[in-house]
């Protein structure tokens, strides 16, 4: 049921870019991207409920009847948003209905009446994979991505690796944790995975 409103509300999303002057509506590669987070995260399109948005991860948004809002926003290495009208607004540590319903506060102090707002995250930041893979670095997250999933595009384990284990830490957080490593273990965005040296 939340898949579908997700659905139905991304197609509402794309209909209003339709419509906006000087805009052809949305990419057919956004299409795609937005209806497979649709497919493979929970309804309000974050891989988790209480996902906090950060800097690169990009929002659709749309107010009713107020076309010139009705585009795809990134947030910034500030961690903010920039609308019109309201300007700025602080978009990092917030879940993408914490960020609608502020932005629906802010327009309504003065500037729209009852504003109605439609917010979908289209897209995450980048993850991190370090230590014993063959290509440590930053690659772009995909929905329902694992942890083994990553490892392939990092082109593998090394021979030293340990894969019993890794260790984890989520973005905003200062210590990594090191965990049981399982088939389904799943990468968030912004997280940084790190696999060790096993010991012969």
């Amino acid at each position: 049921m939340r898949k579908t409103i997700a659905k139905i509300l991304f197609v509402a999303i794309f209909l209003c870019f339709q419509g906006q002057a000087g805009l052809s509506g949305l990419s057919p590669a956004l299409a795609q991207q937005a209806d497979q987070i649709s497919d493979q995260t929970t309804g309000d399109g974050t891989p988790d409920s209480d996902y906090r948005l950060g800097p690169t991860d990009r929002v659709a948004i749309t107010v009713y009847g107020e076309d010139e809002f009705s585009r795809e926003y990134v947030v910034s290495p500030l961690g903010s948003i920039s609308l019109p009208l309201i300007g700025e607004v602080k978009a990092t540590g917030m879940t993408g209905g914490e960020l609608r319903s502020e932005i629906e506060r802010q327009l309504g102090s003065g500037f729209i009446n009852r504003p109605s707002v439609t917010l979908v995250v289209t897209g995450f930041r980048d993850y991190f994979i370090l230590g014993e893979v063959n290509k440590p670095g930053e690659y772009p997250y995909s929905a329902g991505l694992t942890i083994i999933q990553a490892v392939a595009a990092a082109e593998g384990f090394t021979y030293r690796a340990a894969r019993r284990y890794v260790f984890l830490r989520h973005a905003g957080e200062k210590v990594e944790t090191r965990l049981a490593l399982t088939p389904d273990m799943k990468v968030r965005p912004g997280d940084t995975v790190r696999l060790g040296e096993r010991y012969f």
